[in-house]
Formats: C-alpha cells, sequence, structure tokens
C-alpha cells in the first residue's frame, strides 16, 4: 500500500512556488502518493490538478466574503471553516505524513497525527509569531498556538538558520533542515527578457548603472528609502521597480517626476531570474520592522545572486552572512544616508568582477537535496 502524504497551507498552492518546489522535489518519490490542499483565490472552487502521482485541491471558504466584520473576528472563522473543511479529507486521505505549511493549518495537523499516528512537519515559512504587518493580538495568538502544539510536531523546517534556531531557543530542540528561498532556475531559451531588456525599455545608456528591486512594494521593503535616494542624492544610475504592493502608486508618481526612477509591471516566479539579469546590482535593503524581517533571507537575494548581479543589502545577521561568505556584493545599515554614501563610492569596474565561490549551497538542487533525504529518513 502507497503512503499518503499531504501539505497544507492557508495561501493557494496553485500559486505558491515555495510549496510547488517543495511538491516537485518530492513527487518523484516511489511508493506515495502525494497530495496538496490549500484555500482558493478565485472561483475555480474545488478544482483538483493531476500532475503526475501530484494532485492539488483548492478549497473556497465561504467565511472569507462574510461583511466587513472586526479582522479578529473573521480571522476566527476563516480558521474554523478552514479546519472543518480541511478535516474532511484528509479523514479520507489518512496521511502517513502531515507537512504543514505555517502556523494556521498546524492545529488540524497535530489532530490528524493524533487519529492517524502520522508524522508532523511544521514549515515556518517566517518567524510565524513575530511578522511584518501583524497585529499584536493576532502574534500573540500564534505564539500562544506554537508553544502549545510544539510537542506534537515531529520535524521543523525554516527559511534561515537563525529562526530554526529562535525556535529551539524559545521551544525546545526539535530534528530541523533549513530549506533557503532559493529560486528553481529554469532554461532561458524561452525568456522574453534578453540581456540590455532594460536598458532598451527604459532608454538607458550603456554608461549608466541599473539597480533593480524585486518583489512586493510595500512597507518594511526600503521602497521610500530608494525613493529618496535616487530622486535627491543619487543622479548618475537608474532604479526599476519590479513588482506590486501599496506603494505601487508611490512609485510610480516619482518615476513621473524622475527621469532615473522606473517602474515594471510582475512577471512570472520562472521569468524573476532573466529578467534580473538586464540590471547591474540588486538592492535587498529590508528594514528591521520585525523579529522575522531582521533573521530573514528574502527570495530576492537568491534571484540576484542567480541573475548573476551583485547585491546591496541589509547588514542583518543572515543577509550579511550570506553576501559576505559566497562574495556576493556590500551590506549596511538599512538607511537612507547608507546607502546613498554605498551607491556613491561603488567602483563598478572592480565591484561588478565576477565571484568565485562555488554557489552551489544557495540552489534550489541543495535544498530540494535537504528535503528529499528528511522524507526518505520519515518513510524509511
Amino acid at each position: 500500500m502507497k503512503k499518503v502524504i499531504v501539505h497544507l497551507s492557508h495561501t493557494d498552492i496553485r500559486s505558491d512556488s515555495r510549496i510547488l518546489k517543495q511538491l516537485n522535489a518530492i513527487k518523484s518519490i516511489q511508493g506515495i502518493d502525494l497530495y496538496a490542499i490549500g484555500i482558493q483565490s478565485n472561483g475555480d472552487q474545488g478544482k483538483v490538478i493531476l500532475n503526475s502521482n501530484l494532485k492539488i485541491r483548492s478549497v473556497k471558504l465561504v467565511s472569507k466574503y462574510l461583511p466587513k466584520w472586526p479582522r479578529l473576528l473573521r480571522h476566527f472563522f476563516n480558521f474554523l471553516e478552514l479546519h472543518i473543511l480541511f478535516l474532511k479529507h484528509l479523514i479520507r486521505l489518512k496521511p502517513t505524513v502531515v507537512h504543514c505549511h505555517d502556523t494556521t493549518v498546524l492545529p488540524v495537523g497535530v489532530i490528524i497525527k493524533f487519529i492517524f499516528k502520522s508524522t508532523l512537519i511544521y514549515d515556518a515559512h517566517e518567524l510565524e509569531s513575530n511578522r511584518n504587518g501583524q497585529s499584536w493580538i493576532l502574534s500573540k495568538c500564534v505564539y500562544i498556538l506554537e508553544r502549545l502544539l510544539w510537542g506534537k510536531i515531529d520535524h521543523l523546517i525554516s527559511v534561515s538558520q537563525t529562526i530554526v534556531d529562535w525556535y529551539i531557543d524559545e521551544f525546545g530542540y526539535k530534528s530541523n533542515i533549513v530549506v533557503l528561498n532559493s529560486p528553481e532556475v529554469v532554461s532561458n531559451n524561452n525568456s522574453q527578457f534578453e540581456i540590455n531588456y532594460l536598458r532598451d525599455l527604459f532608454k538607458i545608456g550603456d554608461s549608466e548603472t541599473i539597480f533593480i528591486y524585486l518583489g512586493i512594494i510595500g512597507f518594511g521593503r526600503g521602497i521610500e528609502m530608494y525613493l529618496d535616494v535616487f530622486a535627491n542624492r543619487v543622479k548618475s544610475a537608474h532604479i526599476v521597480f519590479i513588482g506590486y504592493g501599496e506603494f505601487v502608486d508611490k512609485v510610480k508618481k516619482y518615476s513621473s517626476l524622475n527621469n532615473n526612477i522606473h517602474y515594471h509591471e510582475p512577471v512570472d516566479h520562472d521569468q524573476v531570474v532573466h529578467i534580473s539579469r538586464s540590471a547591474d546590482f540588486g538592492l535587498c535593503f529590508i528594514e528591521n520592522v520585525s523579529l522575522s524581517d531582521y533573521y530573514c533571507l528574502p527570495n530576492k537575494l537568491f534571484e540576484y545572486t542567480f541573475g548573476g548581479l551583485k547585491i546591496l543589502g541589509s547588514n542583518f545577521p543572515e543577509i550579511k552572512k550570506v553576501i559576505d561568505e559566497y562574495g556576493l556584493g556590500f551590506s549596511v545599515e538599512p538607511n537612507a544616508d547608507s546607502i546613498a554614501n554605498l551607491i556613491n563610492n561603488l567602483d563598478l569596474k572592480n565591484d561588478l568582477t565576477s565571484r568565485t565561490k562555488d554557489l552551489f549551497p544557495l540552489t534550489w538542487e541543495a535544498q530540494s537535496d535537504k528535503l528529499l533525504k528528511l522524507y526518505l529518513q520519515i518513510l524509511d
């Protein structure tokens, strides 16, 4: 009889690149049935996607469409409905392994572990109880939930060693691995983005330097610092923002007033590395707005790396460690003065030289190997 592995998430897994990469990494294991259950973000309720032995189901939460009740009350009803719907599917599947992505789905994972003696994996995509944009009450609820359920978890996965260390120091030791947010770099034969794509699109001269920002254009991501620096303190270089978020209109406004500030619509995940290759430097100045941000290793750091860019980033523990260890660029305090000073003093001829250290430990292949090893150990 095949062993059943189920991944659970409160996101729409069909568009969650980290979870999809993990599923693709383990679906080749012999003797398993692999399922994933998430929440739909559009109208195709209950649609099942078949991909080899991988089956993804997205369920609809009716409570998401309730009137504008207080946020905490809406969270409670979303949480309750999610667990009822997920339990219905999980009891039918009888999982051997339940892989819970983030805290929201952890309680239903614990229930299934109790019923079927399943192995429980907790995959914390951030430091869940201290995140950017999360209210104090919700952070406290997450912390209490993690502490209460910690004893039921068999294996911990997270995105940086510092976050793993925090969990172990706070709640006690667990078997653990770090799975970095590395991109899955595919052949660029079908990419629409040539090496001079951004220069040609925004009519930037060959002698001018292009800095790129990828990701969410919102609070805590250094957006307002970048706008200040490139509008007022740096005139001999260009910045291109690519992404979406609450500050997009602000970026577009600055772009209309400054010929060295540009906005580009978001691109598909598999094209991010390819478009980054048409810039010179990648910007990764995360702000210290939460403990999760301070300990983070964001996607963009690795997207810039495999796009061949030098990186300018925050001198936070994990970001600085990776930049220094692999010779990826420079890290300074994330403030406008430090960023402007660094950019204005870059020696472009020397600072664009290629790195020499093997980058394999940062690749998705290396992360996939770690994940496969964990699963084979569990299933043996």
